[in-house]
């Protein structure tokens, strides 16, 4: 059974780091209309489930600081595509990069929220 939960939490990191880069690409150059609310619920969903299921204990200081570290990274490079749309040379890479990156980065920010908690539960308890 747990080996089912770990791999369950492997396959949810896959599944929202691929929808990241596939909402990127077709947004960016409008292949489908995509409603950015339910995407955004989908990727809260599966990063509670990696923070869940992928983080033991004695990872989550070293998680932690990777996944701040990934979050600003995100979105400071979907800022980066925000300026990049606004060229008409680039508007499609720059929508594609901005909406990428925003995806991405509520997906692993929300995985951080668990561990985060764990590791705040850990140090209040001593």
């Amino acid at each position: 059974m747990v080996k089912n939960l770990e791999k369950l939490g492997s396959y949810a990191f896959i599944v929202g780091v691929a929808i990241a880069l596939i909402v990127g690409l077709v947004t960016g150059f409008n292949i489908v209309s995509v409603d950015m609310g339910l995407v955004s619920i989908a990727m809260v969903i599966l990063g509670l489930i990696v923070g869940a299921l992928n983080i033991e204990d004695k990872e989550i200081m070293g998680y932690v600081i990777a996944a701040i570290g990934l979050t600003m990274g995100s979105t400071a490079l979907a800022n980066l595509g925000q300026l990049l749309a606004m060229s008409s040379a680039t508007t499609g890479l720059g929508i594609a990069m901005m909406s990428a990156f925003t995806v991405f980065s509520t997906f692993v920010a929300s995985s951080l929220f668990i561990p985060a908690l764990k590791e705040i539960y850990n140090i209040s308890k001593d």
